[in-house]
């Protein structure tokens, strides 16, 4: 059924282009039967109310469309089957505003599995605001037109070299008030390239020890106002002997090295 929204306001009146509540005999049940309305209507925000849900398929997303939870403790997104799902953003290139595509997520949390439900782009020249998420990181193509901002976000780092999934940060990504948790010795945290701006985050040690917060070859960038806990000797930049050569600031910045004792 169509979200009760949808049914009993003016268009300009609405919020959301849809809700999904499967609890709700006037909402969506599923997340995929709200992508395809909102498509079929242009775009807008679709509201997913608190629980489960689960995807059963891969979704492709315009630009147009954003996702919104009721926060990433309470809306919690997985896949059906166990197998990874993807959700991956387009450009709409024929929508008003398709020079730069501008969408958002925010308020849903998923797990750091591989059996897990991931976002992506599949295209150029699209933004994403990210905010108030758990584990939600978008894999991009690393490219100048493409860049996401993460504000109020959670995630969590293992000690594994995709860890998580890489968090490989693409052309002047922008974190700010970010928490890294760390969930083993030696976890890993951000792959930085040119760009990236880390501002007022708290790299977390969690009781443990010798992690390699930051790594990677950027060439410029900024981190500002943020704490990392208990780096290993080698854990800053510590694939890149000469990145202090380069236009790299890091400003009102704690660091603290070796293990947590």
């Amino acid at each position: 059924a169509e979200s009760v929204v949808n049914d009993k306001l003016p268009s300009r009146a609405r919020r959301y282009v849809a809700i999904v509540d499967p609890d709700s005999e006037h909402d969506f049940d599923t997340i995929e039967s709200a992508v395809d309305y909102a498509i079929a209507q242009g775009g807008g925000d679709i509201f997913i109310t608190r629980g489960y849900h689960y995807i059963s398929n891969d979704l492709l997303l315009p630009h147009t469309l954003s996702l919104i939870g009721e926060g990433y403790s309470e809306t919690q997104l997985l896949s059906f089957d166990g197998d990874p799902k993807y959700i991956d953003f387009y450009n709409d290139e024929t929508a008003s505003n398709g020079d730069l595509g501008i969408a958002e997520i925010r308020g849903i949390g998923v797990d750091m599995t591989d059996s897990t439900v991931s976002f992506g782009t599949v295209d150029t020249n699209i933004s994403i605001n990210i905010s108030e998420c758990h584990n939600v990181f978008v894999f991009k193509e690393v490219t100048a037109t493409e860049t996401m901002t993460y504000e109020k976000c959670v995630f969590e780092c293992y000690n594994t070299s995709w860890n998580p999934k890489a968090l490989a940060t693409g052309y002047n990504d922008t974190f700010r008030d970010c928490v890294f948790n760390a969930n083993t010795n030696n976890s890993r945290g951000l792959e930085l390239v040119d760009g990236v701006s880390i501002n007022n985050c708290r790299f977390l040690a969690k009781g443990f020890s010798n992690h390699y917060w930051i790594f990677g070859e950027p060439l410029r960038g900024t981190i500002y106002a943020t704490t990392f806990e208990y780096l290993h000797r080698y854990g800053f930049f510590s694939d890149l002997a000469g990145a202090w050569n380069n236009a790299f600031s890091i400003i009102g910045t704690t660091f603290h090295y070796g293990a947590n004792t």
